[in-house]
Order: C-alpha cells, then sequence, then structure tokens
C-alpha cells in the first residue's frame, strides 16, 4: 500500500490505536488559527504505519520492541500494527519478521484528517448538530433546553473538573406522578478526543424533552422514568482537545513528574489497577495514583451513590460500534441471572439500533474486546449492582475519533432508538422469554408442553398462572405452572383442528405487583393455530439430491459450498445439524483454524434441486412451509459484521427470485428458518432456495452452512357431515359427538315437534337432505333413515 492509498481510511488504523490501546499515538502541543484545530502532525514525520504478521511470540515481542508505537488494540501472530521509524523498520526486516507497509508517512494523514475537520466546522446551519461543538457552546445548550422546556428539566452542577469547570447535570421526567420514579444515568465524554460522545448524550436530552407529548415511546418514558443526563464529564479535556491537540484522551491533571492527564476511564476503583491500565503518567491510559483520585470520576461516582433509583447506565465512547457489558476488567461474567439479562437486552439495544438504520453494534461483553481494569460501567454494576453499559459508537475504524460531521445525526438518532429500548427494561419487575412451544400451531387435541424463563430484575416472580381457552371467545381457563428456578412449566390443551388456543400468563411477583405476558392480557393474548401436519419432503444432506454450486457472478476464490463434514473453528460448525447425520452444505469444509478457508474475495452461490411445495395431503385446505438450518458467522476478522448471506425463493424453477431473508446476525450456533411459501412465491412443483454467501469486507471471516432442508403442509384433514349425529351422549345440545344413538332420536323428535328450523333437512318432496325452509313428513322420514344407518 503506497502513500497514495486513501488518507480517510488508513488514518483510521492511527486513531485505532489511540482509541484503546496502552501505547497510542502522541501529540506534540500547538494550536492552529481561528479554527483552533491541532498542528501536531510534524510529531510524527517520518514515522511508517506497518502491519506485522510474526510467526513466533519472540518475533512479536521484536517487533512491538523496534516500534515507536502499538497501533493494535491487541497484538497477535495474525496481525500487530506499528508506527515505526524507517531505520527500525530495515532492522526488523532484516531480523526475518515479516511486514507489510500501510503508509509512509503517518504525519500526511493526520494533516489531511484536520483539513476535513475544518471543513466540517464550517458547515454551520440551522441543526445544532450538523457540526461538532465548542465547550462553552455544550454549556449554551443546556441553558436553552432549560430555558426551552421548563417544566421537564432542572439543571444541577455535581462537581468541578481538576481546572475548576463545572460538570453539568440534567434531570428530565415528566411533571406530576410518583416522586419514586426509576432513574436511568447517561453520561459522556469521560475521553476528551472522542467528540460524537457528548454530542449523543445531548441529543438524547433533547429528544426526550422536545417530543414529549407527540411521540408515544418518548412520552412513556417521562411519564415513568426520571433520566439523569451528564453530556461532559471530561470539560477540561474536551476543551484542550480543541485548543491544542486534538487526539488528546485524558483530563488534565498535573502530574507533578512533567507528565499531565489522567485516564477517567481507568480511575475507577472497581478492579482498579489491573489489566489494560498503566501506571505511568505518560501512557493514555494511566489511572492515576488511586481510586477515584481525580474529581470528575468523584462527582459522577457521588451522583450514582446520591441516587439510589438508578436502575440503568450508560457511558457512551467512540469508536467501533459496540454494546458492552461487565466485566471488563478479565473474562470474567456476570452471576446469572444477570449474566443473560445483560446479554438479552445489549442484543435487542443492538437490534434497535440496526432496524432504524441499517449499522450494527456488536453485542459483547466488554473483556472480549479488550482488558481494562478500572473502568466505569464495572464499578457501577459491580459495586452498585446497577445493570451498566458502555457503547462505542460509530464508526468501525474508517474515520475513528474524525467522524465526519455529516455523520454525526445518524449516529445520535440510531442510539436513541436503544435508549427507549432501555426506558422499557427499567420499567420491568421481570423479564419473561417463552421457550416453548415453538412453531406457532399445535395438533388437534394435544396437551402441548408450554415454558416460559421468568427472570428477575428488580423483583422476582412467586407465582405464574396460565390462562387459556379454545377459540376466541369465552372464559380462560386457569392453571397455576410450576418452578424450577427461573423456569416455569404446564401444558395447553388444543381442540378441533382449524380451532386457534388464546393465552396469557399472569406472573405475581415478590412485591405484590402483577405483570401480564403479553401485555395485553385477556383483551390481547397470544395464539396458536391447531393444524395436523404432514411431511411432504426432508433433506438431510447425507446425499446430493441434485443441488447445485456457482452461479454467475460468483467471484469468491475460496470457501466455495461444498457437501462435506466441516471442520470445527471458532466460525465453523465441528458438525452438521442432522442428530444422526454427518454431512451438510458448507462454504469450504476443510480448515487448519479460524479463517482458514473460509470465504474470500466475493461470493459463493449454493441452489436446491425443484421441490414440490403445491401437491398437499388430503387436507380441505394446506399451507406449504419450507425451512432449513443454517449456521452463520461474520463477527470475525479484520472487518467484523461486514458481510451477509441472502436467501431467496423461486416458484419458476428459478426464473424470478424473492428474497426470503438477509443474514447477518452471528448466533455461532445452528439455527432453524421457517417461511410459508405463498407469502413469497405461488406454491408449485418447482419451488427452489438459493443461498448466497459473501465475503464483501476486506479481511473478514466468512463461514455458512446449511442443513435439513424440508417442505410440510399444514392444514385440517377433511370431514365428511353426519346428519344424524346431533347430540352429545346423554345431553340434547345439538352439538355432535361422533355417535348415533337414541339421544339423537329424542332431541330430533323435539326439535321436529317444535316445527324447529334445525329440523328442516329436506327439499319438499324429496329426501336428498338439503333444507327447503318447511318443517314436515320428508324431514322426520329422511331423518329416520339416517339415524337407522348411522354415520360412516
Amino acid at each position: 500500500m503506497s502513500g497514495s492509498t486513501n488518507a480517510r481510511s488508513l488514518f483510521a488504523r492511527v486513531a485505532l490505536a489511540v482509541a484503546a490501546c496502552p501505547l497510542a499515538l502522541a501529540s506534540a502541543a500547538g494550536e492552529a488559527p481561528h479554527m483552533h484545530l491541532p498542528t501536531n502532525a510534524a510529531a510524527h514525520a517520518g514515522e511508517i504505519l506497518v502491519r506485522v504478521q510474526a510467526r513466533t511470540p519472540a518475533e512479536l515481542d521484536r517487533a512491538i520492541d523496534a516500534a515507536s508505537s502499538v497501533v493494535s488494540c491487541r497484538p497477535s501472530l495474525a496481525r500487530t500494527d506499528l508506527t515505526i521509524s524507517p531505520a527500525d523498520l530495515a532492522r526488523l526486516a532484516q531480523s526475518g519478521v515479516r511486514s507489510e507497509v500501510l503508509h509512509t508517512d503517518v504525519s500526511v494523514l493526520i494533516a489531511q484528517e484536520q483539513a476535513q475537520i475544518a471543513a466540517s466546522r464550517l458547515q454551520r446551519g440551522a441543526d445544532w448538530y450538523e457540526t461538532y461543538k465548542t465547550q462553552a457552546e455544550f454549556e449554551a445548550k443546556i441553558d436553552a433546553l432549560a430555558a426551552a422546556y421548563p417544566a421537564l428539566v432542572t439543571i444541577e452542577t455535581i462537581g468541578n473538573s481538576i481546572q475548576g469547570k463545572p460538570i453539568r447535570m440534567m434531570r428530565i421526567t415528566a411533571p406530576g406522578g410518583s416522586t419514586a420514579k426509576p432513574q436511568i444515568l447517561f453520561n459522556g465524554c469521560q475521553h476528551a478526543r472522542e467528540w460524537v460522545s457528548p454530542a449523543t448524550v445531548m441529543f438524547i436530552a433533547e429528544e426526550l424533552m422536545s417530543s414529549y407529548g407527540s411521540r408515544p415511546e418518548t412520552t412513556a418514558a417521562l411519564d415513568g422514568i426520571e433520566f439523569l443526563i451528564v453530556p461532559m464529564v471530561n470539560p477540561d479535556g474536551y476543551e484542550y482537545s480543541w485548543t491544542n491537540q486534538r487526539l488528546w484522551r485524558k483530563n488534565r491533571r498535573n502530574n507533578g513528574n512533567g507528565t499531565t492527564g489522567v485516564d477517567l476511564n481507568r480511575n475507577w476503583a472497581y478492579e482498579w489497577g489491573g489489566t489494560g491500565s498503566s501506571g505511568s503518567g505518560s501512557s493514555d491510559t494511566y489511572r492515576g495514583t488511586s481510586p477515584f483520585s481525580e474529581p470528575e470520576t468523584q462527582a459522577l461516582r457521588d451522583l450514582i451513590i446520591a441516587e439510589p433509583g438508578i436502575r440503568a447506565h450508560v457511558d457512551f465512547h467512540s469508536f467501533s460500534q459496540l454494546v458492552l457489558w461487565p466485566f471488563g476488567y478479565d473474562f470474567v461474567d456476570a452471576p446469572e441471572p444477570d449474566k443473560s439479562l445483560f446479554e438479552e437486552l445489549g442484543t435487542e439495544m443492538s437490534d434497535a439500533i440496526f432496524g432504524h438504520s441499517g449499522f450494527f453494534y456488536d453485542p459483547i461483553r466488554s473483556s472480549d474486546l479488550y482488558p481494562a481494569a478500572g473502568d466505569a460501567s464495572d464499578w457501577v454494576y459491580g459495586d452498585q449492582g446497577v445493570f451498566s453499559y458502555t457503547f462505542e459508537l460509530r464508526d468501525t475504524g474508517l474515520d475513528g475519533f474524525e467522524l465526519p460531521a455529516e455523520f454525526i445525526r445518524p449516529t445520535v438518532e440510531e442510539n436513541f432508538e436503544a435508549v427507549l429500548v432501555m426506558s422499557d427494561f427499567v420499567t420491568e419487575p421481570v423479564r419473561v422469554s417463552q421457550t416453548s412451544p415453538e412453531g406457532g400451531f399445535a395438533a388437534p387435541n394435544a396437551l402441548v408442553p408450554i415454558s416460559v424463563d421468568v427472570l428477575p430484575v428488580f423483583e422476582s416472580a412467586t407465582d405464574v398462572t396460565l390462562h387459556q381457552r379454545v377459540g376466541s371467545s369465552g372464559a380462560f381457563d386457569a392453571s397455576s405452572l410450576s418452578a424450577s428456578g427461573a423456569t416455569w412449566s404446564g401444558m395447553l390443551t388444543t381442540g378441533a383442528c382449524g380451532e386457534a388456543i388464546e393465552y396469557y400468563l399472569e406472573i405475581t411477583t415478590d412485591q405484590g405487583l402483577t405483570v401480564l405476558e403479553p401485555a395485553g392480557g385477556a383483551m390481547a393474548p397470544a395464539t396458536m393455530a391447531v393444524l395436523d401436519s404432514e411431511l411432504g419432503l426432508f433433506d438431510d444432506a447425507e446425499i446430493d439430491t441434485g443441488w447445485t454450486v456457482g452461479a454467475s457472478g460468483d467471484t469468491a476464490s475460496t470457501g466455495i459450498w461444498e457437501l462435506a463434514n466441516p471442520v470445527g473453528t471458532a466460525a465453523q460448525p465441528e458438525d452438521d445439524h442432522t442428530p444422526s447425520g454427518t454431512l451438510c452444505w458448507v462454504t469450504g469444509a476443510s480448515a487448519t483454524s479460524l479463517g482458514s478457508n473460509d470465504i474470500d474475495n466475493g461470493g459463493t452461490t449454493l441452489v436446491s434441486p425443484p421441490m414440490d411445495a403445491a401437491t398437499a395431503p388430503s387436507f380441505d385446505q394446506a399451507d406449504a412451509y419450507v425451512s432449513y438450518s443454517r449456521w452463520y458467522s461474520n463477527d470475525q476478522g479484520q472487518s467484523p459484521n461486514a458481510d451477509e448471506m441472502v436467501v431467496s425463493i423461486s416458484g419458476d424453477n428459478g426464473s424470478t427470485w424473492q428474497t426470503l431473508e438477509t443474514v447477518r446476525s452471528n448466533a455461532n450456533a445452528w439455527v432453524r428458518a421457517e417461511f410459508r411459501v405463498a407469502d413469497f412465491v405461488t406454491p408449485s412443483d418447482q419451488v427452489r432456495l438459493r443461498f448466497v454467501a459473501s465475503d464483501i469486507g476486506g479481511g473478514s471471516i466468512v463461514e455458512a452452512a446449511i442443513d435439513d432442508v424440508a417442505i410440510d403442509f399444514r392444514g385440517c384433514e377433511a370431514v365428511s357431515a353426519c346428519v344424524a349425529d346431533v347430540t352429545t351422549t346423554g345431553t340434547a345440545n345439538g352439538t355432535p359427538d361422533g355417535a348415533v344413538d337414541l339421544s339423537d332420536f329424542s332431541y330430533y323428535l323435539s326439535l321436529w315437534s317444535a316445527a324447529a328450523t334445525t329440523a328442516d333437512v329436506t327439499t319438499t318432496g324429496t329426501a336428498n337432505g338439503v333444507p327447503d325452509g318447511s318443517v314436515d313428513l320428508s324431514d322426520f322420514s329422511y331423518y329416520l333413515s339416517l339415524w337407522s344407518a348411522g354415520c360412516p
């Protein structure tokens, strides 16, 4: 890669190091005229950006020792990025360490990036979020919001910075109501250079107030929750990043030894002093002399301790597009049920962001990114018991800290959707997830196990009652579920084919609250279809039944689809999905390590043979459903989450295609997918499936597999009417019971004697079973002949 390579993408490699690693790029002080932009490019004149691929730990150690700084957050044999002088690079090459020059002069990247900041800063307009704002402009914005929404917000100073600047908080909630509302705390700008962080927190505050009364979700949130919002924890460092050094990270404490600044997000007490922090004042991750040595962290700590109603917290940072939860100090999980709650809520917030903008924020445990002891979220959760997350905002490294101003508003808006998800969470005393039954339908006249997990959030379940009925009218029958830990189990009872069942759960907590799931209870219950099912096709991939590999436009050079026994890696399954099987369709079965023989350089296509989705069994009506088990992984490598697998269906033997799903999620497990054929194409005997897995992002690791393709039909078997069967045994209620006996005759005789319309079974003068509007002797004679013959 030469010096002419795009500066924006290359600068990101420099910025990535500064974002997260103990050894980060330093910058010389200086101030550009007019725009107050740093002029620190000269500090890196002549430094070369290099990628090292070491074969042994000793080689990697030699490379790190030779470098000016380590750009990669987690050095590894596969890839470690460094800045290095030309002389040290030459010595490194002579020692046999393999390296690739990414850019010949880092200072060029920094100078070009400064020009981009200046251009964005000049793009002024009515929208406050069109460009980045100074520390003084943030203070003015807080005052403006207080003046605009006096009924919703009060402003408090929670402490002062090391240089005496106020650290201000907005307390936001709807007027009236309970004074003991649950609270959520949002803070930004522990790290000075992460400019999109305080902008995001400020937008959350403004959007909560400006959309109150007009957006139902926001109105409900403010009616039920008090929000504590601190946009700027580190005002000194933020101002310094404008006036002196753009990439300044820490606060502005004089350490007394010629160095300046403490990393506020390594200064929190929980596991303070451990991995990922430094005891050297010159380091960007300098943890300070003791836990909470800094007035900025003290202010936030004291706020949290003084507000026992805080149920959730987010510390906003940039960059990398991540939703992180504790613990970060080491590879340690929160205890259950909190571990599951962290994962569920983190995934839901990630999904909300993706659903709004299509940008993926990877939800993972903090230490899975890299260990970092002494961070805020670990203390907020580990010491105070509050559900705490760290959000890493846009982007994934293309621009890094220097995210262009045009992306501020998209970033802040997508994160507000996650705020609404968290708002729902803090008002849930328990969290309910149904684990069975699956599939949305059940067999007729059957007992169907139902199982739900009721995880304690802020209260615990003491009783779970199942309310159910057949059909959509009448009373619900109630029965208690039995508990085993957090799992509650019971039975649903189905009725006749074609008649759905409805049900809901009533959960009682240890604080006396009642929670309905679904929330509408009897007014909006869950439903389950009652249908017969018959398998039409099942392809377990143990033999090739006529699948096609490859299509025009495929460019993948490795990881081509094949029918094989996969070799397990961190991205590829070890076994197929069929319990008794061995083979599946997989993208490059053989592997010696993660990323070995994965999809590279484009797409690879797999197409099924024609399948019959039109020939249904002997049902009155039936729908065809196509299903398959899939494995997909794209969250590792240099470009995580940049790729996708598109699954399509054709009803005309491949002439035209409709998309079934676009797979981007990384379950690291086999996932069953199912679709009603008629929702996408007209069912026929020429239905085909197509799976296109691609490597789009450079350096990403993409693996996919397909197994157990099936088509099944669901409907109700044809039932012949039996006119003579008019009663339930021993009663006269007009409900057929499948048996023709004396009670049927007696009940019909009473109907005929009363000339009831239900006794009209013939056309006048005939005995054909077609009602003619009158009840006469022909009806009685015809019924008598039917009763004598019984029902078939």
